[in-house]
């Protein structure tokens, strides 16, 4: 409990967070603008970058798959048109930063009916090299 005269300003709090032995380096919550793609900057040398696409032809949900270079990942989120959500069912592997292994969990949702566009809940998980590996 706080006590009341608690000066909130001052107080500086270093929490971490981890699942299993994953650290948690940043989740959250963010809304696309107007179904645009979203980037996350999480190192100089790695990004990862959101897309909604839709296909009228086959219009079944799907991913396009991890496109990637040495720095840069794209992940093309394709009819993610359920306002009840989708995303992986476990986080997947993206890259490294140094020798920690990077991994991704989303779940992206519709929002809206006459501009619909999308919630993208994440997290980005670390992944630190045990001793002796």
């Amino acid at each position: 409990m706080f006590n009341q005269g608690t000066n909130f300003n001052t107080i500086n709090i270093g929490m971490n967070i981890t699942s299993g032995n994953l650290k948690i380096l940043n989740t959250g919550t963010v809304f696309s603008f107007k179904n645009q793609s979203i980037k996350f900057d999480l190192d100089p040398q790695l990004q990862i970058t959101v897309s909604f696409k839709d296909d009228v032809i086959d219009t079944k949900p799907r991913l396009s798959g991890i496109g990637h270079t040495a720095d840069h990942a794209e992940l093309i989120l394709i009819n993610f048109n359920d306002y009840g959500g989708r995303g992986y069912v476990e986080p997947v592997r993206i890259g490294n930063i140094g020798n920690n292994n990077i991994y991704f969990f989303f779940w992206a949702t519709m929002i809206g009916s006459e501009k619909p566009t999308k919630k993208l809940e994440y997290t980005f998980y670390l992944e630190e090299p045990t001793d002796g590996n």
